[in-house]
């Protein structure tokens, strides 16, 4: 029997999801949180993401989009 906790089941990612996530690193770019590299970086991981946890890892240290930049008036 193996130790630790059960493997968390992953969801498989479609294209409606990967235009969603396009978009979402289209509006980071917008923003100028990311460079155009860096935005073409992570579009080619959300591209060939098969499941959803690949997927994230193009946005997981991006902030909430709504989110304050640092350093912007509130």
């Amino acid at each position: 029997m193996p130790d630790g906790p059960p493997p968390v089941p992953v969801s498989p990612f479609g294209d409606a999801d990967r235009d969603r996530l396009t978009v979402v690193l289209r509006e980071h770019y917008a923003l100028g949180r990311i460079d155009i590299e860096e935005f073409a970086r992570r579009v080619e991981i959300v591209l060939a993401a098969d499941y959803a946890d690949e997927a994230a890892a193009a946005v997981r240290d991006l902030p909430p989009l709504g989110a304050a930049a640092p350093g912007a008036a509130a």
